[in-house]
């Protein structure tokens, strides 16, 4: 299997982070005044392949979606 890693440094900002639908998403992001929204339409993981989001989110916010 082959992980992707993504390390986010948000500040004052939002991003948006765009995946294929059954990709399996781990999120390991610690926040302050800000958070992290998973909408993905579904979470069913097909595969064996992952996505891990790492990093600080402040004053700011993280949208997953598919």
């Amino acid at each position: 299997s082959a992980d992707a890693f993504i390390d986010l440094n948000v500040g004052f900002a939002g991003v948006t982070i765009v995946v294929p639908e059954g990709l399996s998403v781990k999120i390991a992001v610690s926040s302050g005044f800000g958070g992290v929204t998973d909408n993905r339409r579904t979470r069913t993981e097909t595969g064996s392949n992952s996505l891990i989001i790492t990093g600080k989110v402040g004053f700011g916010g993280v949208e997953i979606r598919n």
